[in-house]
């Protein structure tokens, strides 16, 4: 059963891009380029059901998460921002918040386009998400 995420984030960049980015343009330019940009994220009530096995020391975990598409322009141009300056490769990624998780309580990891590709299962509709409803097709 999917249960509600405590906290709820945009991630900008996923661990490895991060890391990246910092050893090429240093934490300071970063929070720079942060910080001259306008930052109002707005849900749209777009919901998707993802999908991803991963790999465990005690065989696979079956992880699920139910993300809200979110709309921010900041969002692309930061990454577009940063990939220009590093010349590290950077696609526009998937700007969303995780609402409901399973298997993982910390939710899937979706650093780009083709992470999000992989994981995707399917549209969910916002009926689907009311108290005590469960998301079918997930756990």
């Amino acid at each position: 059963m999917l249960e509600r995420k405590h906290e709820v984030h945009l991630t900008l960049l996923g661990r490895d891009a991060g890391r990246a980015m910092r050893g090429r343009l240093g934490e300071e330019r970063i929070r720079g380029l942060f910080e001259s940009m306008e930052w109002a994220p707005q849900g749209t009530a777009r919901y998707a059901l993802l999908h991803k096995a991963k790999p465990q020391w005690e065989g696979t975990l079956q992880a699920w998460s139910v993300i809200e598409h979110v709309q921010s322009p900041a969002f692309a141009a930061f990454r577009h921002e940063l990939a220009q300056a590093s010349g590290l490769a950077l696609d526009c990624g998937v700007p969303h918040a995780t609402l409901y998780v399973a298997g993982d309580p910390y939710g899937i990891g979706l650093p780009d386009l083709a992470a999000y590709r992989s994981c995707f299962v399917r549209e969910v509709a916002a009926s689907e998400l009311a108290p005590g409803q469960r998301v079918a097709d997930g756990p």
